[in-house]
């Protein structure tokens, strides 16, 4: 028998009585034991959303990416902090190279947008005269997602074996989520490409739920040799005569999973499901217990595919450790060898700065990331000024290729349409700094590139 990916109803959490506890129970002991062996799992939502609200989706996708190329461009990611808006064909990145779809991607919204700071622009929706209703539905959805994430962590929480007061504390971890959204359009991949739709790649933050069309052999998840669902399977193919991978699937393409042995799975969408997979977070939540799993698409096929991908993350300031429950769970199997070593221990990350770190390599296809990070004095709940206030002779953070793509000391010499000032596009700053080879050099910069400098690290440099 084929292996396929386990299908687990939600149900239960969704339509809380008291009479159905032990169905809980047991949905939560089956994203347990998916969350270990797979990662990946259909998550049956039939009695949350409505085929005809997934179907709309769709639809408004479709209508979107057939419009003109420049009209698409209008709501282009260049406009604001390179991250929320419509990226191009191939202008998204994975594994350094370009990924052969296009795509807008929305962000929680911010109090006090600045393009000029990672992930801090604001969202860009299709206005209603080009794809009417696009922007309404889509965050009918986004809220929909937003209590889907809170119900799933919940029976997560209890599968894994959380105590009420340390559901609180997770919960607590999750209740703002920093949450992201994309809307996909694969065209097609000649038969004879040797490259991807999307590349090989783990889920970064906490949870995924993806919503495709019916479009076959597109979505593939890869199961390490390891995988005790997968030995069964293949030992049972053999005893029929089957094919050894899984769903038949033989892969000719470049191996993306390194020296890894194993299998890609084919995920092809189901009726009334969504593809739920577990991201990096829940790997340092639990030290290796629940795989965030790699997975590709690669689509062939003769349509246009379009896909949902709705990312439930953690708060954007959440510090990320490991839970006392999964370390409960870590000894109550005493290293069985059913189950998968832990990872090689990972310290706690601020989810912020981790998803600032990952956002920023999706769009170099080669060589070290051009985009500023935060300088050394900034933290990640800093709080800018809508506008920035720089002052002539203020020493401050420039971010330039002349110091080897990095912050350097700079000081500033002047302001340019300071009268303006309601706009920060509308500024520019004169600085002068020294390069790598300690030579003075004077430029122009715009606010995204300069960073006020607290506390003063040294005197400005003069004229």
């Amino acid at each position: 028998m084929p292996l396929t990916l386990p299908v687990i109803s939600i149900a239960p959490y969704v339509h809380r009585t008291d009479t159905n506890e032990a169905e809980r129970r047991a949905t939560s002991a089956a994203l347990h034991e998916a969350c270990v062996n797979y990662g990946f799992f259909y998550l049956d939502i039939s009695s949350f959303a409505s085929h005809e609200e997934t179907d709309e989706l769709e639809r408004l996708a479709h209508q979107f990416f057939e419009l003109p190329q420049d009209a698409k461009d209008v709501i282009s990611i260049e406009n604001e902090d390179l991250a929320r808006g419509y990226q191009r064909l191939k202008q998204n990145v994975t594994n350094g190279k370009a990924d052969a779809h296009e795509g807008i991607d929305f962000y929680r919204p911010v109090e006090q947008p600045e393009k000029g700071w990672p992930l801090w622009g604001e969202n860009q929706w299709p206005s209603d005269e080009v794809v009417p209703k696009f922007k309404a539905t889509y965050e009918v959805w986004v809220e929909k997602m937003k209590q889907l994430g809170l119900i799933v962590m919940e029976a997560m929480a209890a599968g894994l074996g959380l105590t009420a007061e340390e559901w609180l504390d997770l919960r607590s971890k999750v209740d703002n989520s920093f949450w992201v959204m994309r809307v996909i359009g694969y065209p097609p991949l000649p038969n004879d490409h040797d490259g991807f739709s999307c590349g090989s790649h783990k889920d970064y933050g906490c949870l995924t739920f993806l919503h495709a069309d019916s479009t076959p052999s597109a979505l593939q998840v890869f199961l390490p040799a390891s995988t005790p669902a997968l030995a069964s399977a293949q030992s049972a193919n053999a005893k029929h005569g089957d094919a050894a991978s899984a769903n038949g699937l033989e892969d000719t393409l470049p191996r993306e999973q390194g020296v890894e042995e194993g299998v890609w799975l084919m995920a092809d969408p189901k009726p009334g499901c969504v593809v739920c997979n577990i991201g990096e977070m829940w790997e340092i939540w639990t030290q290796g217990l629940y795989r965030s799993t790699l997975h590709r698409v690669i689509h062939r096929g003769s349509n246009y595919r379009v896909s949902v991908p709705f990312f439930f993350e953690p708060n954007y300031t959440a510090r990320i450790a490991p839970l006392p429950a999964a370390i409960r769970a870590w000894e109550k199997l005493g290293g069985q060898a059913t189950t998968p070593p832990p990872n090689v221990k990972r310290d706690p990350v601020v989810y912020g700065d981790f998803l600032r770190q990952k956002v920023a390599g999706n769009f170099e296809e080669s060589g070290p990331d051009l985009r500023p990070p935060y300088p050394p004095t900034i933290s990640p709940t800093h709080t800018m000024d809508p506008v920035p206030t720089f002052v002539r002779g203020e020493t401050v953070w420039l971010w330039t290729s002349d110091s080897g793509n990095s912050w350097t000391q700079a000081t500033v010499l002047s302001i340019n349409n300071a009268a303006k000032h309601e706009s920060a596009r509308n500024i520019s700053y004169n600085v002068i700094f020294f390069d790598r080879s300690n030579r003075k050099v004077a430029t122009t910069v715009g606010p995204a590139l300069i960073r006020r400098c607290s506390p003063v690290m040294r005197e400005g440099i003069t004229a």
